[in-house]
């Protein structure tokens, strides 16, 4: 349980928790579009205005999300900090049975003022581009950790 403290060097906000990840798509509805899961996990710690979390998601049906739009995956459990330019980087550990080419690695960033993981994808020489649904498959497999602040 939180103990307010006045003084900022005092521990006071631990918290550890579980939440729901879900694949979205523009409409940012986490089971609107009928997707399913035979694994859906995702795991936090919170300290202080940190929040660290994993989340692991095998996909069994990807229902009619949007096949044109970026990937987003939805429901951390805290809405990151508003400040502009805060966006954290996160780290997709695992994953499998995508529909892209080999050498090219799933990344993603949490933005400000949000709890969803907006995904892109590392082929191109001058960055990154979007990961699109159409590049996720059924049996697919996203394992990503990260954090942020809030």
């Amino acid at each position: 349980s939180q103990s307010a403290s006045s003084d900022a060097n005092t521990l006071d906000d631990y918290e550890e928790g579980t939440f729901t990840p879900a694949i979205a798509d523009s409409s940012l509805d986490g089971s609107g579009e009928g997707q399913a899961y035979s694994s859906q996990v995702g795991r936090y710690t919170k300290i202080g205005d940190m929040v660290f979390f994993s989340l692991r998601l095998v996909i069994s049906d990807l229902g009619t999300l949007t096949t044109s739009v970026t990937v987003q995956i939805v429901g951390l459990p805290f809405t990151s900090n508003s400040t502009s330019l805060t966006r954290a980087s996160v780290y997709w550990g695992h994953g499998g049975s995508f529909n892209i080419t080999a050498g090219q690695v799933p990344t993603g960033f949490v933005n400000e003022n949000s709890t969803n993981i907006y995904c892109g994808l590392w082929d191109a020489a001058t960055g990154t581009t979007d990961f699109l649904i159409s590049e996720l498959s059924v049996g697919g497999v996203v394992t990503v950790s990260g954090n942020y602040r809030v």
